[in-house]
């Protein structure tokens, strides 16, 4: 269940880039199925002090290692900077863990 929210820098557009290839580029350079693997992107109309083209933030079950956390990181960061051709500099991914039970799907708490 890796999930990421991408806001998008003011200079970028959507209509110019291969959005629909950004999960499947994660996936494969995580490594794993992106069968469960959902991304949102936002377009920002602004960004004040240090800025960044493309922020995004994983959500991640605590299941995963701390190794398997830092490769879905860099995938993730990799895939966004390839589909709207941007330097690696440029993009930021932070993670936030979640732990068993603080998920409700289907109108269920999901536990790990």
């Amino acid at each position: 269940m890796p999930i990421a929210h991408c806001i998008l820098g003011p200079d970028i557009k959507l209509d110019t880039s291969p959005v629909s290839l950004i999960v499947e580029r994660w996936a494969d350079y995580a490594g794993i199925s992106g069968e469960h693997m959902t991304l949102t992107l936002t377009q920002s109309d602004a960004q004040f002090g240090l800025c960044y083209r493309l922020m995004a933030t994983l959500y991640l079950p605590s299941l995963w290692s701390s190794e398997d956390v830092g490769i879905l990181q860099l995938a993730l960061a990799r895939s966004l900077a390839d589909c709207f051709d941007c330097s690696p500099a440029s993009v930021h991914v932070i993670t936030t863990i979640i732990q068993s039970g603080f998920v409700v799907e289907d109108g269920e708490i999901v536990k790990w």
